[in-house]
């Protein structure tokens, strides 16, 4: 991975530790259980998809899923395959219209957790990243 992703996956996941001093509940020592639904490539650029870009995609998935674990604020659970493939079905969490926070209780994690890559140009990547609370009403 280039030095520039590796430190786009740093300050991505500075954000999401960040946001996570909110997630921990009364006990600070209490490891929040995140669904992490993985990353999204969107690709808005005139250039086709090419195989390393998902490649990269892949290696911010297990590098982001890796910290958290690591940070030891954050215990990460995955979908089962039945979940993952009904997500895949409904065009990815951006067009599941709600279903992350249902997903994230199905496996008893109290958040959701996804992100998106868009590519504008191979000069531009916007890197976004998610959490929704699994109990909050829509």
């Amino acid at each position: 991975m280039s030095s520039f992703a590796t430190n786009a996956v740093v300050a991505v996941f500075c954000a999401v530790t960040a946001v996570g001093a909110g997630v921990a509940g009364p006990d600070a020592s209490e490891v929040a259980r995140v669904a992490f639904l993985g990353f999204e490539l969107i690709n808005t650029s005139l250039e086709p998809t090419a195989p390393a870009e998902a490649e990269r995609i892949r290696m911010l998935d297990d590098l982001l899923r890796r910290s958290l674990t690591a940070s030891g604020r954050f215990a990460v659970a995955d979908l089962p395959g039945a979940a993952a493939s009904e997500l895949a079905a409904a065009g990815g969490v951006g067009n599941c219209h709600g279903c992350e926070r249902e997903l994230a209780r199905r496996v008893g994690a109290s958040r959701a957790l996804w992100g998106t890559v868009q590519k504008v140009s191979n000069l531009i990547l916007n890197i976004n990243v998610y959490i929704e609370d699994a109990q909050s009403a829509l």
